[in-house]
């Protein structure tokens, strides 16, 4: 497989940064991955994972360094590769974008991009939250790329971990630790979980849901913890929720913030118990959704979660679902959800 390395040393840590890139370049030599760099400067990621990388005698694999097509660049990758035990293939590439103030910026994330549409995977360490490697991560995260995201030495990676936090957490439950305590040796474990653990059951049930999928979730305020509970489910597969944590006064109406976020949900999640049933903006809430679901126009997953009686008859109709722990609310979530792409 072919591993591009995105990074850089940003805080004063440097000799632990090195040493890490060092450990993770050894790794990827020693399970015969090819490593792709873009940078020959050493206050990159690039190259000390590179030199980590050759480090391994036995390593026949070729590496490969995307660079801008100027001699400066050609001298650089020239020293670079000099010093290594590996075979490196050079790939210069034409400098881009001289009518904008920003031609080198340009340039490297055209070498950047070229890396990334021959690589596997990704990983990323450090790195700097603005210029060419923020734009080539979003765009990696938009094709789907597995991205490893080491977030110890702040910077982009930090910012990419953050935002797949709940994915992560989900995906490796336990050994989550790998990820959030520095060592040399949890970061190569990280590696090899990353690669070759597949998602988790319940992650991998629910690859049929459609990516852009609204989910909407009704509850009481005085009763929120399932409501959290769920968020989080769906927050951690990275999809679109929405619920409403404010407090309507007497005689007040649904506001119409909510009800644009009922109609342009595919999901409509409610959590009957005795507070929702008491509760006039928990029913108008639900007449909208019975409104659009006996239109096909979304799903209505009801699930009761303590023994009140469901009262609108519109609703005995549909069918619901008893959940009596977390465990079942989550399993029933997770059943549904596999279905959802054939509605």
């Amino acid at each position: 497989m072919k591993c591009l390395v995105i990074g850089k040393c940003i805080n004063e840590n440097i000799k632990q940064f090195e040493s890490a890139c060092i450990n993770i370049g050894r790794y990827l030599s020693s399970k015969n991955h090819t490593l792709q760099i873009c940078s020959p400067y050493k206050d990159s990621a690039d190259y000390w994972v590179m030199q980590g990388y050759s480090s391994i005698p036995e390593n026949s694999k070729e590496a490969e360094i995307h660079f801008i097509d100027t001699p400066l660049l050609h001298q650089e990758v020239e020293l670079l590769s000099e010093n290594l035990d590996t075979q490196v293939r050079k790939i210069p590439h034409h400098i881009i974008g001289k009518e904008f103030g920003n031609g080198n910026d340009y340039s490297w994330l055209f070498c950047q991009l070229q890396a990334l549409d021959n690589c596997d995977f990704i990983i990323t360490i450090g790195g700097q939250k603005n210029g060419s490697a923020k734009m080539l991560l979003l765009i990696a995260e938009s094709r789907g790329l597995p991205i490893i995201p080491f977030p110890y030495y702040k910077g982009m990676a930090e910012e990419i971990y953050q935002r797949n936090y709940y994915e992560l957490e989900d995906r490796f439950g336990e050994n989550f630790y790998l990820y959030t305590e520095q060592d040399k040796l949890l970061e190569t474990e990280a590696i090899e979980l990353f690669l070759n653990q597949p998602n988790s059951s319940n992650h991998a049930v629910i690859t049929n849901i459609k990516e852009e999928s609204k989910f909407f979730i009704s509850y009481s305020r005085e009763r929120p913890q399932e409501a959290d509970f769920i968020e989080n489910i769906l927050r951690r597969r990275n999809f679109n929720v929405y619920r409403d944590d404010s407090d309507f006064g007497a005689g007040s109406n649904i506001p119409n913030t909510i009800k644009e976020h009922i109609y342009s949900s595919d999901v409509f999640i409610s959590i009957w118990c005795k507070e929702y049933a008491c509760s006039p903006w928990c029913y108008d809430e639900l007449e909208i959704a019975l409104d659009r679901s006996t239109k096909n126009q979304m799903q209505l997953w009801l699930f009761c979660v303590d023994d009140t009686r469901v009262v609108p008859k519109r609703a005995r109709d549909i069918i619901y679902y008893e959940v009596d722990s977390r465990e079942q609310l989550e399993g029933q979530i997770i059943k549904l959800m596999s279905k959802l792409e054939g509605y």
